[in-house]
């Protein structure tokens, strides 16, 4: 490099390195405090990381010299689990997936899915009720899972299927959320094998169902089936994309949900608002819990070529991390960043902030393909439950952010439900 990258050395890098083992999420945050939009950690003798935590600087990498990254190894190890699918796919297979896919995900799309996603949430919601006190994280796992296969494929799973989806899908973050052979509903667990050869078998199954309904469709696996068809893809190519769609498609959706409910159950004059609103205010609150408590919270690249960022040299072959929590939080974009404040995403107040300021579904070419339907779906569902209930946070279980493939609560949240009259 042209010049040395700022960065932990010594006593104080080891430090960091603990710290970012046992708490990547923080210790990710201490960092960028203590060095600033751009810095080294080194990992060992030969290999480190570069932070990237200021808009301008995500930019760059994200859009303006994006030809020049790829996808980071933990991408690459998705594969072993959901397969090559757009998720960890690069160049022209890529290309291809994603052109083959994108109208699944056209305008009018989300709509026309509306009374799909009411109906399973509507069923959910009286199910809550039921039980007064609620692990939310768990339940909107369970359920965007539930709302993915139907809309995505077009079949019904059965409550067995889902649940097994479910573990499965979970071992990229080392916990299984519904797993009733073991003692916590998040505890640590291998297997990535066996995952692996569930998710196999289970989107077989699926996509054996739909053709036995009609290939035929404008949904995503009736666009993979037409394609298969026609000789675009081959039946592997669509088990991955239907892995890797499944996944994507519910995780962060649940999270941004659980969040947002944990910002909106402190707060019961939003609530209110919340329960006659039209849809902006709604809007607002998804943007700025999505800010504080990006799900997606950081996106690794790798340099395929050297690059100049910031006034310095990255060469090849570096590991880039951008940090979405850190730029979400920058302190030049975003006035008493720590406070939640929907009214931030007003229109006359988005107008002054960088492009790059805000990403919570990532930027360039790269951009999550279902980002209109994701945001569709938590608008009914957030709608749904401060219309069925008053939210209050069960306060002997605390709320500890904890950073993983996913931003999550550590231990779950937990909320007390009490039904509206």
């Amino acid at each position: 490099m042209s010049r040395r990258l700022p960065g932990p050395r010594g006593l104080r890098w080891l430090r960091a390195c603990w710290a970012l083992k046992r708490d990547p999420y923080l210790g990710v945050h201490r960092l960028i405090a203590k060095h600033g939009d751009l810095f080294r950690l080194r990992l060992g003798r030969s290999s480190e990381v570069i932070v990237v935590s200021a808009p301008e600087l995500a930019e760059e990498v994200l859009l303006r010299q994006a030809s020049s990254f790829r996808r980071s190894s933990s991408y690459r190890e998705l594969r072993s689990l959901l397969g090559d699918g757009l998720l960890s796919a690069e160049g022209e297979r890529w290309r291809t997936h994603r052109r083959l896919i994108q109208p699944a995900f056209q305008r009018g799309a989300a709509e026309a899915l509306g009374p799909l996603i009411e109906g399973r949430v509507a069923a959910a919601t009286t199910k809550w009720g039921a039980r007064g006190g609620l692990n939310v994280q768990q339940a909107l796992l369970e359920l965007t899972l539930e709302i993915a296969v139907s809309a995505l494929l077009g079949i019904e799973a059965t409550p067995a299927e889902l649940r097994e989806l479910l573990n499965a899908m979970m071992v990229p973050m080392g916990i299984r959320p519904t797993d009733s052979r073991r003692w916590l509903p998040w505890v640590r667990v291998d297997g990535r094998a066996e995952a692996a050869a569930t998710l196999r078998r289970l989107a077989a199954i699926f996509i054996r169902r739909r053709l036995e309904l009609g290939a035929q469709g404008a949904d995503l696996l009736g666009q993979l089936l037409g394609a298969e068809e026609a000789g675009a893809l081959t039946r592997e190519d669509v088990v991955d994309e239907v892995l890797n769609f499944l996944a994507a498609g519910h995780e962060t959706s649940a999270y941004a949900l659980t969040w947002t409910l944990y910002l909106v159950a402190q707060r019961p004059e939003l609530q209110e608002r919340l329960v006659v609103d039209e849809g902006e205010l709604t809007q607002r609150v998804l943007q700025e819990s999505m800010r504080l408590y990006p799900p997606v919270w950081a996106i690794e690249r790798e340099t395929e070529r050297s690059v100049e960022l910031g006034g310095f040299e990255v060469p090849a072959g570096r590991t880039l991390v951008v940090s979405v929590s850190g730029i979400h939080r920058h302190a030049s974009q975003w006035r008493t960043p720590e406070i939640f404040d929907p009214d931030r995403f007003l229109p006359a107040a988005s107008k002054a902030r960088h492009a790059s300021a805000y990403l919570p579904f990532g930027r360039g070419r790269r951009q999550c393909i279902g980002e209109d339907l994701a945001f569709h779906e938590m608008r009914i569902v957030l709608e749904a439950v401060v219309r069925s209930f008053h939210l209050s946070l069960d306060e002997s279980v605390p709320v500890v952010p904890k950073g993983g493939v996913t931003l999550r609560p550590r231990d779950g949240l937990w909320l007390r439900l009490r039904a509206r009259g």
